[in-house]
């Protein structure tokens, strides 16, 4: 009972912080206007706390290595919990006035790197934690519940913030901070640190090999770039081409987003493991899925080819990264899948960093600029998955 209960609280408090910074990114944009922030400030202060992750994520692939995958998740859905109270704190303070801009923006940033050190683990010993649990045969179906419940959570996040829009934000912080916070006290009664397949300390096992893994880990930086650079400015592209307030913005890009999450859900939760397709195959197929919604988008500027658009990169990149992760987990030995789970963790916080810098740059040029940014990673993302499947076949 413990094991299965405890797996799924895990669940949910992968599925909370990741409903947590989808809130974030969702509500912030509109929201920094309002508490008198520049675009390109917020989306310096989305990106820079992701900074610290880079910082912290290898750091914690490497105790998840030495001290178990338990300890690690548990101390990150703390900081998660924490941070996030934080922040509605801090965002209720400015908009009644409380505190100045600059303060308010100091301490957001404060609060987010505390939040990137605290949680910089949370990726790593979770995708250890289902390396740990799985076979080599089941490993994309494990990778792709995992992630089902980060996507799942941008669901939640995105649904938060059309929810709370029209009625408070900063309760909207305080909701999710209160789910991660029950769901890591679930984790501490009931997740059992998981039997390794093998002695960590074999020498060829545990080493991490880049000429095996690179494709992929740029392929997680690509991939994270592309869905946060459109996370940080969908919902500037609706406030400014439908002439939105900043509230209604943010609760039609929650909307939007919704959607977006949805249809990455259904196909990391659902596809991946009913059409039982090899990593590599499912990298090449979210890719190219993933590409004509890019170009749909940046050449079709009207909001019902958005909206389409948007769900079809869901389905893209729900197929992509579970392939991508599972690929990146069975060229690694078992011994190093908390280590090379913190280099990923780095891809990942490198994207989340370059994410919302690229867009809202891109987007002070054109409204469909960030669009055709996304379009040009996601071809590399094409180009990469092509070269891993050459080098399969030499090998």
């Amino acid at each position: 009972m413990n094991i299965s209960f405890g797996r799924l609280a895990l669940f949910a408090g992968l599925l909370g912080n990741a409903a947590g910074h989808s809130f974030l990114f969702v509500v912030l944009p509109p929201l920094g206007r309002r508490m008198g922030f520049a675009d390109l400030q917020t989306g310096a202060l989305l990106s820079l706390g992701a900074l610290a992750l880079i910082v912290s994520a290898p750091v914690w692939g490497i105790v998840a290595e030495k001290r178990g995958r338990r300890p690690v998740l548990l101390i990150g859905f703390a900081g998660v919990a924490l941070a996030l109270a934080l922040l509605g704190l801090v965002v209720a303070l400015r908009l009644d006035g409380t505190i100045a801009i600059v303060a308010a923006f100091a301490l957001l940033l404060a609060v987010r790197v505390v939040q990137s050190l605290t949680s910089g683990g949370l990726l790593p010993a979770a995708q250890a934690y289902m390396a740990d649990t799985t076979s080599a045969d089941r490993r994309a179906g494990g990778m792709g519940r995992m992630a089902a419940s980060f996507g799942l959570g941008s669901v939640v996040g995105a649904s938060l913030a059309w929810v709370f829009a029209g009625v408070s934000l900063p309760l909207g912080f305080a909701a999710v901070a209160a789910f991660v916070a029950v769901a890591g006290l679930v984790c501490w009664r009931t997740l059992p640190e998981p039997q390794r397949a093998i002695d960590a300390a074999t020498p060829a096992m545990s080493r991490v090999e880049l000429r095996r893994i690179w494709p992929y880990l740029i392929v997680t930086v690509l991939g994270v770039t592309t869905y946060a650079l459109l996370q940080a400015t969908t919902g500037l592209r609706l406030q400014d081409t439908l002439g939105l307030t900043p509230e209604a913005a943010a609760g039609r890009a929650g909307a939007t987003l919704t959607a977006t999450a949805l249809a990455m859900v259904f196909a990391q939760g659902f596809l991946v493991g009913r059409l039982g397709w090899a990593p590599r195959r499912l990298m090449g197929v979210g890719a190219a899925i993933a590409l004509a919604a890019m170009l749909t988008m940046a050449l079709v500027p009207g909001y019902p080819a958005l909206l389409g658009a948007l769900c079809a990169l869901g389905l893209g990149l729900g197929l992509l990264l579970p392939g991508n992760l599972a690929a990146l987990s069975l060229a690694t030995g078992a011994g190093a899948q908390g280590k090379v789970a913190g280099i990923n963790a780095i891809g990942q916080g490198l994207g989340m960093v370059l994410g919302p810098l690229v867009g809202t740059a891109l987007y002070q040029r054109d409204p469909l600029a960030p669009s055709l940014g996304g379009a040009a990673l996601v071809a590399g993302i094409c180009l990469l998955a092509a070269i891993a499947a050459a080098s399969r076949k030499a090998n």
